[in-house]
């Protein structure tokens, strides 16, 4: 059955909204990075304003102390945390997106392929047949590389979770204990 003039124009519909909601996803995210590092430019502007009152006072030396530095890391890796979780929100939503367009897409190829296979002969009909089943193998591998870049994404995001949290540990914590070295055996002289 070929698709009516409605479901045509409601697939052209579908189409717009979905390249809005993709387009509206990277809005978003761009708004809330520029509202990110608006922020951290303002927590810096405060530390810096900080750090030349304490200058300005006399006999006062440079304040970089290491409680400072730990704060400053710690605020670093809150941004880049916040950062990747933000683009990674985004590109989630942009792959839910694309899987749905691309069903919608599939299944007007398929209702033409339908109605192309009752209308041909047996050889023409039997191409169309394993073009479909080509088409359906396709989708299922879009579906299964789409499903795997979300795990990656979610992945990517639990690692950056990590390093966030190792670069905003204290300098209280002691680093962890080098390995003992390995000592070699000397060959045996004969």
């Amino acid at each position: 059955m070929y698709l009516s003039p409605d479901e045509i124009h409601q697939n052209r519909l579908d189409t717009l909204h979905a390249i809005e909601a993709a387009s509206q996803a990277w809005i978003d995210a761009t708004g809330k990075l520029s509202e990110l590092i608006l922020r951290a430019g303002r927590q810096m502007l405060d530390e810096s304003e900080r750090h030349l009152s304490q200058l300005a006072q006399p006999g006062a030396s440079l304040p970089l102390s290491i409680g400072s530095l730990d704060a400053w890391r710690s605020d670093s890796a809150e941004l880049v945390r916040d950062s990747f979780a933000i683009i990674a929100q985004a590109h989630q939503t942009t792959l839910q997106i694309a899987r749905k367009q691309v069903g919608i897409f599939d299944l007007a190829l398929k209702r033409g392929m339908a109605h192309a296979i009752q209308h041909a002969d047996a050889e023409t009909g039997s191409a169309i047949s394993h073009v479909r089943t080509a088409l359906e193998q396709a989708e299922t591998c879009l579906n299964e590389l789409t499903d795997s870049a979300t795990r990656g994404v979610g992945a990517m995001e639990e690692q950056v979770r990590q390093i966030a949290e190792a670069l905003a540990s204290t300098a209280d914590e002691a680093p962890p204990a080098a390995p003992a070295p390995r000592r070699t055996r000397k060959p045996r002289a004969q």
